[in-house]
């Protein structure tokens, strides 16, 4: 059975970014069902770009054990913080921050976007 995850949690072309000892996937079997994608934003910060797990597997706490793996080994390797953005579409991530991580996170806040064409069909020289 496809992932078919969504296609800002795919896994980058180039991997060489990433943390190999953070990152982890999630086997079912021989099967993949999910992966947590990690890399070093500076000697003192982990940042976690990407968590998923497929439809058929969550609801087990799978995305939970992913979490508590990559927090396990990021405390291992004596790296302080961490950091994520989880993206306005993706509430059940944000959700699951809140109720299961937030009494030990130091700040969850949120941010807005917003975009315009200003393209101009005229321009005027000036």
């Amino acid at each position: 059975r496809e992932l078919d995850p969504p296609e800002d949690l795919l896994p980058p072309l180039d991997s060489s970014q990433l943390n190999p000892i953070i990152s982890s996937v999630l086997l079912f079997g021989d099967q993949l069902v999910g992966w947590l994608l990690a890399d070093q934003a500076s000697p003192t910060c982990i940042r976690y770009k990407s968590i998923f797990v497929s439809a058929n597997h969550r609801g087990s706490a799978r995305g939970l054990a992913l979490l508590a793996n990559a927090f396990y080994k990021q405390s291992l390797l004596s790296v302080p913080d961490a950091r994520a953005a989880v993206p306005p579409d993706k509430p059940a991530i944000l959700n699951l921050l809140r109720r299961h991580l937030g009494p030990y996170l130091t700040g969850i806040g949120e941010a807005r976007f917003s975009c315009h064409n200003l393209s101009i069909s005229n321009p005027v020289m000036l």
